[in-house]
């Protein structure tokens, strides 16, 4: 099974910006909630590995949710977004 989560809510989705590949761009507080809520629901399904971008946003959602699947996420360049 591949399940395809986009990241909790960030910065630049309050602002209204197009942040794509740019830096330092985290997670709000209702963003970690959100991975947190996705973790909980997804805990059950044994999950044995995350991939995510290295984007701070989508690297921060990964480690929330794996927290809650007891799993490592492992950053992969090749999913970082196109431009």
């Amino acid at each position: 099974m591949i399940i395809f989560l986009r990241h909790g809510q960030a910065e630049n989705n309050t602002k209204k910006i197009l942040a794509g590949r740019t830096p330092g761009i985290n997670l709000t507080e209702q963003g970690k909630e959100q991975a947190e809520q996705a973790g909980e629901m997804i805990k059950s399904l044994n999950i044995s590995k995350i991939y995510s971008s290295p984007i701070d946003r989508a690297m921060q959602t990964a480690e929330i949710v794996g927290k809650h699947c007891d799993v490592k996420p492992i950053s992969d360049d090749r999913l970082i977004e196109l431009d």
